[in-house]
């Protein structure tokens, strides 16, 4: 009896001895960010397979977004009138003020100098957006040092959040603004500036800056906390009454599936239900579909250069980042990974059972069985935790089961044959 207890203890031993050699070569190598590349493309993966479509997919979602996109269709269909890119100011007047009724209007499009048509179309521009009251302009953070003026401050300290905000991002020496008669006009602004994943990739999205003594919000933030969908408690983000799942001061993003899940419609087609609307005609598209909406405008012609890539689209658009943003916020669906402790215990007890199991028995056959059980075992809940937007990491788990595998098969045929 005595030498059956040595003899399991000493198997005890060696299942914990052997199980420590790939959990600390996973856990290294997760902590220096050696397997990265693979973890993205699983999370990408995921996006792509797990991910619903669209957002009419979702039993009581709150759907707020539609995208106005300056298209290729836009381009011509505007070129066809005699007028080429970019456009005089004033043609976005009548679109501004066929959407009257949207509880915001967000234009992702850069106006930082006089319009080449003349002072006229400018204020013809801003004209619309001060009677409109719901648009939003974006602000560029920037590294390099430009001087501001007295209204740049001015805007700035209008938009900007409290000093000891938590989780800020990026040490930006100036921000470059709209021209001043937009500044006057717009409701409120914030910054565009995001840099991707290292992969170039936009999975996560920081949403605090620090340009010196400030703290400039994300372009939609000022929006969100004065509708109270978000708040600041502690000088930390909330939405509702949870915590935003930060990580690193940024905000995972979950993309629906789709390239294209939100309603869309050129600018071309509200210019023309806008003529129509003068004109008498019944508006092919109807002013009341944008009642209550949140309407983005920005680029996505292949030639106006703001196409980014996300985890589910090669090429994507800025005002997509920005949809998926506001409806994960609306509906305080971020992706939420699951942490490091609950990931690094995983790997651990991974290791231990599969190396246990293993040295139990030097069967080929019922070891392989084994790790075809261990590792379908591991995809179904990576596949569970996603539906309910928890990132588990797959790799760092799939990569211990694979070396416990390899390391306690090798020493069990080394050492009984």
């Amino acid at each position: 009896m005595l030498k059956n207890i040595l003899i399991e203890k000493e198997q005890i031993r060696k299942t914990i001895l052997l199980a420590l050699i790939p959990s600390i070569i996973v856990i290294s190598s997760s902590y220096f960010g050696v397997l990265d590349d693979f973890k993205n493309s699983f999370f990408d993966l995921n996006s792509r397979l797990i991910n619903p479509e669209s957002p009419i997919q979702i039993k009581n979602h709150i759907n707020k977004v539609i995208i106005v996109e300056i298209d290729q269709r836009s381009l011509d269909d505007v070129n066809r009138e005699g007028i080429n890119w970019p456009w005089p100011r004033q043609i976005y007047a009548p679109i501004i003020e066929y959407l009257s009724e949207a509880e915001a209007i967000f234009i992702d499009v850069l106006y930082t100098e006089s319009s080449s048509y003349g002072i006229e179309d400018d204020e013809i521009f801003a004209k619309a957006i001060k009677h409109n009251n719901n648009v939003y302009l974006p602000v560029v953070l920037t590294k390099n040092f430009y001087k501001l003026t007295a209204r740049d401050e001015q805007l700035v300290k209008k938009i900007s959040l409290p000093q000891n905000t938590t989780n800020t991002t990026g040490d930006f020496k100036s921000v470059i603004t709209p021209i001043d008669i937009l500044k006057d006009s717009i409701v409120s602004s914030g910054n565009v500036t995001i840099s991707p994943d290292n992969d170039g990739v936009y999975r996560r999205i920081p949403f605090f800056f620090r340009l010196d003594n400030y703290v400039i919000p994300h372009f939609l933030l000022n929006f969100l906390l004065s509708k109270k969908v978000v708040n600041l408690k502690n000088n930390t983000l909330y939405i509702g009454k949870s915590q935003a799942p930060m990580v690193n001061g940024k905000l995972i993003l979950k993309y629906y599936s789709k390239e294209r899940p939100f309603p869309t419609y050129s600018a071309s087609q509200i210019l023309k239900a806008y003529l129509d609307e003068q004109n008498g005609k019944a508006a092919y598209i109807s002013k009341k579909l944008f009642k209550d909406k949140i309407v983005l405008i920005g680029l996505t012609a292949p030639g106006l250069f703001d196409l980014r890539p996300t985890p589910v689209a090669a090429i994507s658009t800025g005002i997509m980042i920005h949809a998926t943003t506001l409806d994960n916020f609306f509906n305080n669906n971020f992706i939420r990974e699951v942490p490091k402790i609950i990931l690094f215990a995983m790997v651990l007890l991974i290791s231990l059972v599969c190396t246990y199991f293993i040295l139990q028995s030097p069967s080929l056959l019922r070891n392989i069985s084994l790790f075809i059980v261990f590792a379908v075992v591991i995809f179904m809940v990576d596949i569970l935790l996603f539906k309910t937007s928890y990132y588990l990491n797959i790799v760092d788990p799939m990569i211990s089961l694979l070396l416990s595998f390899i390391i306690a098969f090798g020493y069990s045929y080394a050492t009984e044959g």
